[in-house]
Parts: structure tokens; sequence; C-alpha cells
């Protein structure tokens, strides 16, 4: 079933055209992986996706809802979560207290929140187990009081995903999850993923240069260079794919 779909999106940034008439329908509960060189598009695509850029043209629908008048907030709220290529963690806030703040879209405040102080401490109580239960799943419970910045940088990029996650999207994007970990790390990572999708039942797009995770994890993989859609299929059919050989390779003269 689709969830998310891609129409002739196109992104300009005066004369420099980052993204050019790229479409694309995302299957509910699969992980598909972005890729392409460097300057390809693929972070302006996420932008677009996510409310941080205006499309030039072209529309993209999540559950039939057009995603392109509304702001941010409201596409997150919709259940679109995301993480950034560079990490974006409260470092002077703990573990803890930077996993709460993902949690903001499910408080309502409201004026008896005011005069009934319970109603406040029962809310601060669920936001406070819900955010124990993300940073179990992403193994950093044990440094729930460290400050993020006291993290490694694999440990911060965890602490991202769960900051997404408690949200409870329906949509996790996430933006070069493996850059900058170890070959260990990197392993943990596409064991997480995997668990996202399988047991959390979450649709997951990445955007990944480490190829070894894009082609072990994704069940689809979208490939764009200069902006454009150069192929789309399996692991198997984009590895085979002489354009995508000459993108990543150059031309055999």
């Amino acid at each position: 079933m689709e969830i998310l779909k891609i129409n002739n999106v196109t992104k300009r940034f005066g004369g420099v055209v980052a993204v050019d008439q790229i479409s694309a329908d995302i299957e509910e509960g699969m992980i598909c992986g972005i890729i392409g060189p460097n300057g390809a598009g693929k972070t302006t695509l996420f932008n677009m996706i996510t409310g941080g850029y205006t499309m030039t043209s072209g529309n993209i629908s999540y559950r039939g809802q057009e995603l392109g008048n509304l702001k941010p907030h409201q596409i997150h709220g919709l259940g679109v979560a995301r993480t950034f290529q560079n990490i974006r963690v409260f470092p002077t806030m703990t573990v803890h207290e930077n996993v709460m703040i993902g949690y903001h879209d499910k408080l309502n405040p409201n004026m008896g929140k005011a005069f009934f102080p319970w109603l406040s401490r029962k809310t601060e109580k669920a936001m406070d187990e819900e955010s124990m239960k993300y940073l179990e799943m992403t193994m950093l419970a044990g440094r729930k009081d460290y400050l993020a910045s006291s993290l490694s940088y694999g440990e911060q990029r965890r602490l991202e995903i769960a900051r997404a996650l408690i949200s409870n999207p329906e949509i996790l994007l996430l933006d070069e999850p493996a850059a900058g970990m170890n070959i260990n790390e990197s392993k943990d990572l596409l064991k997480f993923i995997k668990w996202i999708k399988t047991d959390l039942k979450k649709t997951v797009i990445i955007i990944e240069h480490n190829m070894k995770v894009v082609m072990s994890i994704s069940d689809r993989i979208i490939v764009m260079d200069h902006g454009k859609k150069i192929a789309d299929g399996t692991p198997h059919e984009v590895r085979q794919n002489p354009l995508v050989v000459d993108a990543y390779l150059g031309k055999n003269e």
C-alpha cells in the first residue's frame, strides 16, 4: 500500500536545478534507500518531503494529503520524522532530556493543568516512561543522565533516532545515519534499522553513501545523479544498472 507519493518534484535555487522532476511511490513497510554522488539532490529531496524547502513544481502527498503547503511541524505531526546529515543533539542537555524533546507533539497544553497540577504530573510521568522506552530500544538507557556531548559519534546517531521515534511516526527519514561510524557501529545500526521496520512496523527512507549499508537493508533503491532519478529498483537491479555504474565509477571510454 502506497504511503508516500512524490510526483514530478522539482527544486530550483536560482539557475541551479537541485532536483529535477523526481517521481516515486513509496510503499508502506519498506526500507527505501536513496543513493547518489555528492550533489545529486538527495538531501534537498528530504527537505521537500519534510517541509524544509518549498517545491518549485510538482507535489508530494502522504496518505493522499498534499504536503506542499504545510509547515515542518505540521508534517511531523502527521507522522513523518527525520534525522539530519549533521548530528543535531542538544549537547548541554542530558540524553534523557534530548529524547523527551521529541515528545512535544503529544503534549496538549491547556488551562486545566494550571489549576490541577496532578494533570501535569501525569503528563510528565508518561513522557518520562515513553522516553525511557526508546532509550532502551537504542541501548542508551544506561547513559540517560550523561550530557549528550559526552556520547560517542555512533551513540549520538542512535540518540537522534530515539528522539525521532518517540513521536511515533509512520515514516522515518534517516539522512546518512552511518556517516562517521566504525565497522562495528555500522553493523549495530543495520540491525537496528531492520528492527525498526520489522518490529516497530515503520516505513524507513534512508540516504546513505555506504553502499554496503544500503544494499544490505533496502527493499528498494532510488538512484539520483545531478538532480535526476537514473535508476529505481531492487538492490540487485540497481547494482547491475549501467547508468549507476557510470555515475559512481565514471564512463568507460
